[in-house]
C-alpha cells in the first residue's frame, strides 16, 4: 500500500458501480478502497487513511445520507470530502445530502471527465485546509507556551508587590502608595489576559464528546446564572423548550453562555431588554438563534466579530473580546457556521447552525 497515493473510498451495493469507479480512478494514480455497505464503509472509514468518500445515496440497509451524517459527526473524520452519487436528481434529495454534510453531488449514469475532476478540485481543496490547520495548530501550540511562560514571572513579579506593600505601607506617602496599587492592578489585568490566552488556545484540544441533549436546559441554566450575577438588572429571558441536538454539552454550554452574555453585557442600563433563544429553519436547514431587542450594532462591522481581541469601536464592556471568537470555534468543530444580523438600536441576532 503506498501511502503517498491519495485513497479514495467507493461506496456502492452494484459491483458493477464499484468496479467502473475503480477503473476511472486507479490509472489516474488514486488507490481505490472499496466498500459494500453502509457499515463497512464506516468501519473503513474509521481504521483506515482516507481522503475522500464517494457515496452511493440508495444503499440497502444505511443509506448514504445516514453513512455521510455519521462521518460529519465524528470529529476526527468530518474533514473527509464526501460525495454523493445518486440517480436522484431532484431538489429535496440534494437539500437531505447538504443536510447530511456532503460536500458535493454527482448523478448517476455518472461521467468519467465529471468525475475526475470533482475528486481532483476536492482533494486539492482538502489539501489547502489541510496546511491551514497544520498552521494554526502551530500558532496556537505557540500562542499557548509563550502565555504559559509568561505566568511564572508575573506570580513572582505579583508577590514581591504585595510584599512590599505589607512592608512599606508605613514609610509610603499616598502617591507612591497609589503608584504601587497601579502597578498591581496592572500585573493582575496581565494575568487574566494570559488565562483568556490558555483558555482560547484549549478550546481546539479538547476532545469532543458527541451526544444527543437538550440544549433548551443548557440554556435556561445559562439564563439562570446571569440572573444571579446581578439579579437587580430587569432583563426577561424567552427560551424555546424541547430543542434536542447532537453535539458535546460543555462546548455548546461556552457558545450559549458567551452569546447570550454578550447580549447581556452589551445592553447593560437598557429598560425592557428581552433575550431570546429559539429555533428556525431555511431550505431545510436547522438554525438556532439567540436575538436581543438591544442597541444593536452596524452590520458594516459584522466580519470583525468573530476576530480574536477585536472589539467593535465604541465597546466599552469588560472582557478581551474572545466570547464570540470562542463561540465560532466551537460551532465550526460541530461542523456549523456562525453569523449575525443587526441594525444600530433595533438589536442583534446570533444565528448558527450544527452538524
Amino acid at each position: 500500500m503506498n501511502q503517498s497515493l491519495p485513497r479514495i473510498l467507493c461506496v456502492d451495493d452494484e459491483p458493477q458501480n464499484i468496479s467502473l469507479l475503480q477503473a476511472m480512478l486507479m490509472p489516474r494514480g488514486y488507490e481505490v478502497v472499496t466498500a459494500i455497505n453502509g457499515q463497512d464503509a464506516l468501519f473503513k472509514i474509521r481504521h483506515e487513511r482516507i481522503d475522500l468518500c464517494l457515496l452511493d445515496v440508495m444503499m440497502l440497509g444505511m443509506d448514504g445520507y445516514e453513512v455521510c451524517r455519521q462521518i460529519k459527526s465524528e470529529d476526527l473524520h468530518r474533514k473527509i470530502p464526501v460525495v454523493m452519487i445518486t440517480s436522484l436528481a431532484d431538489k429535496e434529495n440534494r437539500i437531505r445530502g447538504i443536510e447530511a454534510g456532503a460536500e458535493d453531488f454527482i448523478s448517476k449514469p455518472f461521467d468519467s471527465t465529471e468525475v475526475l475532476a470533482r475528486v481532483k478540485m476536492l482533494l486539492h481543496v482538502k489539501s489547502l485546509n489541510d496546511k491551514l490547520e497544520s498552521a494554526n495548530l502551530e500558532l496556537e501550540a505557540f500562542n499557548y507556551s509563550v502565555a504559559h511562560d509568561l505566568r511564572s514571572p508575573l506570580i513572582v513579579i505579583h508577590g514581591f508587590l504585595e510584599l512590599l506593600k505589607k512592608r512599606s505601607s508605613d514609610t509610603l506617602d499616598e502617591q507612591c502608595k497609589g503608584y504601587l496599587q497601579r502597578v498591581m492592578e496592572s500585573a493582575q489585568s496581565m494575568n487574566r489576559l494570559i488565562d483568556t490566552l490558555l483558555s482560547f488556545s484549549h478550546i481546539n484540544r479538547v476532545v469532543m464528546q458527541r451526544e444527543r441533549f437538550d440544549l433548551s436546559r443548557i440554556a435556561n441554566e445559562v439564563s439562570m446564572s446571569l440572573h444571579d450575577s446581578a439579579p437587580e438588572r430587569l432583563i426577561t429571558f424567552s427560551i424555546a423548550e424541547g430543542l434536542m441536538v447532537e453535539g458535546d454539552p460543555e462546548l455548546l454550554r461556552v457558545v450559549l453562555n458567551n452569546l447570550m452574555g454578550n447580549a447581556w453585557k452589551h445592553n447593560c442600563g437598557q429598560e425592557s431588554v428581552v433575550i431570546e433563544f429559539g429555533v428556525t429553519e431555511a431550505k431545510g436547514i436547522t438554525i438556532y438563534f439567540v436575538r436581543d431587542n438591544g442597541q444593536g450594532f452596524d452590520m458594516s462591522l459584522a466580519d470583525k466579530l468573530f476576530i480574536p481581541f477585536l472589539r467593535l469601536p465604541g465597546t466599552n464592556v469588560e472582557g478581551h473580546g474572545i466570547g464570540l471568537a470562542t463561540a465560532e470555534r466551537i460551532v465550526t468543530r460541530h461542523g456549523g457556521r456562525i453569523w449575525a444580523e443587526s441594525m444600530p438600536g433595533k438589536g442583534a441576532t446570533f444565528l448558527f447552525t450544527l452538524r
